[in-house]
């Protein structure tokens, strides 16, 4: 079991090349906006998205807050320069998860394309926050805690006659990670450029365990949290929450 995440977005105005359909509402750009509130929206059930990457090469792709049924069959292809996708020169099948999907793979091709098939949606496709990159981890993960929290975001306001009322907006997950007793100068070299990779306040994809299906946007919502014992035993501490994934689309 290992801790994985995925920063820096590869996918931006410049790797994009086109995609097959796009809402006027919900365009294109917003695939790689940081807000998955925001999505991406197809006008069709099928479409495809392709992607020019250049000289990157992404390890990992995770599609965030999709609508996608579990019928859907989603493929990423791979090509050289240029292009064939009447036969490209590979391809993988990604696993259809709720919410959020993530694959990891190897490949050397500049030119990738996510292709989606899914009939019997009841709403044309859409797309909350696409990551592409090289996703980061750690050399070793030991003596971490993880506290997994379902977060019910509500709204709670009293009227001028002293009225109280509740409504229910949204959930969440939650993180809480501990990193204790690390004496290891590596894997505290790690752990605290994981934080500045992200500034401290990007959001980015948290993969809690590389041998489960789920992954999750989320900020982190504290500065990083040191505590030494003795002189080289090094306890840090994360708070992670996930990123609202707003309202359904009418």
């Amino acid at each position: 079991m290992s801790i994985r995440y995925a920063i820096d977005n590869f996918i931006d105005s410049n790797t994009l090349s086109s995609v097959s359909t796009e809402d006027t509402l919900y365009v294109k750009e917003w695939m790689y906006n940081a807000r998955q509130s925001k999505p991406f929206r197809m006008t069709a059930k099928t479409g495809n998205i392709v992607f020019d990457f250049g000289a990157a090469r992404p390890d990992i792709f995770c599609i965030l807050n999709h609508n996608l049924s579990n019928a859907a069959t989603i493929t990423l292809e791979f090509d050289n320069d240029p292009p064939n996708w009447g036969a490209p020169a590979d391809s993988i099948n990604l696993t259809w998860n709720e919410l959020n999907i993530w694959e990891s793979f190897t490949k050397d091709y500049r030119w990738q394309r996510l292709v989606f098939a899914d009939a019997g949606n009841a709403a044309n496709l859409s797309f909350g926050e696409i990551v592409a990159t090289t996703y980061g981890t750690f050399t070793r993960n030991y003596n971490w805690g993880n506290s997994d929290i379902l977060r019910f975001i509500k709204t709670d306001a009293v009227t001028k006659h002293k009225q109280r009322w509740r409504s229910f907006l949204a959930k969440g997950r939650a993180f809480n990670l501990q990193f204790s007793n690390i004496t290891d100068a590596l894997l505290v070299s790690e752990i605290e450029a994981f934080y500045e990779d992200f500034n401290g306040v990007d959001p980015f994809v948290f993969i809690p365990d590389d041998g489960e299906v789920n992954c999750w946007y989320v900020y982190c919502l504290n500065d990083l949290s040191v505590t030494r014992e003795f002189i080289d035993v090094n306890n840090f501490s994360l708070s992670l929450e996930e990123q609202t994934r707003g309202i359904n689309l009418l």
